[in-house]
């Protein structure tokens, strides 16, 4: 009877050995779950943090065109001392002047392009080419259909097609870049209908990010 009694106490005691165990490893998975959820928790400023560190939103293009003070204006070498400056707002038609490669003194039609935020900016144009003039001592530097340019830079578009023919038409894209993505892009669209007086109208801003 006293064995039987002894095996008893023996099987009660290897049955609480291992409720404890369960219990210990019940304890220790309790604390690695609290110790996940502080790390999880403290973590959490940071990456907010680093959210609100990302770069600030676009602030738009400052698209300037130099307009004429008259209808039949020809751009010359002195137009940029005598022209109109105008920040082109979106759906308002501006006169550019009259230009012709054979009459005009100056490389092609200027404009100025600025942006609101720091970033790279790209100008591209479907006809005609781009170029850079100075015109204090008439030197100018093309570029083609697209070249990237400094915030404030002028640029002129000049309507010589790729025949050395006159264009009539042309849309110059200007492209925002920051950190090598483009986050914004505006069109303006050069029209003539006689291939002499050129008028430009800009679009509204996209937004690319």
């Amino acid at each position: 009877m006293k064995s039987e009694e002894e095996y008893r106490n023996a099987i009660a005691r290897k049955a609480s050995a291992r409720i404890e165990k369960r219990k210990q490893r019940n304890r220790m998975i309790t604390v690695a779950c609290l110790v996940f959820v502080v790390c999880v928790v403290a973590a959490i400023p940071g990456w907010v943090t680093e959210k609100t560190k990302q770069e600030p939103a676009f602030g738009g293009f400052i698209l300037t065109a130099y307009a004429a003070r008259e209808e039949d204006e020809m751009i010359a070498s002195d137009f940029m001392s005598d022209a109109n400056a105008i920040i082109l707002r979106p759906h308002a038609e501006v006169l550019l002047g009259a230009y012709s490669p054979l009459m005009s003194s100056a490389p092609g039609l200027p404009f100025r392009f600025n942006a609101e935020s720091d970033c790279e900016i790209e100008v591209s144009a479907d006809n005609g080419v781009l170029c850079s003039w100075d015109p204090e001592n008439g030197a100018v530097t093309q570029y083609g259909k697209a070249t990237t340019c400094e915030r404030g830079e002028i640029l002129c578009w000049s309507p010589l097609g790729d025949n050395e023919e006159t264009v009539k038409n042309a849309t110059i894209t200007v492209t925002a870049i920051r950190k090598g993505q483009q986050i914004a892009r505006q069109e303006i669209t050069i029209v003539s209908n006689d291939a002499v007086f050129y008028s430009a109208c800009m679009d509204d801003l996209q937004g690319l990010s």
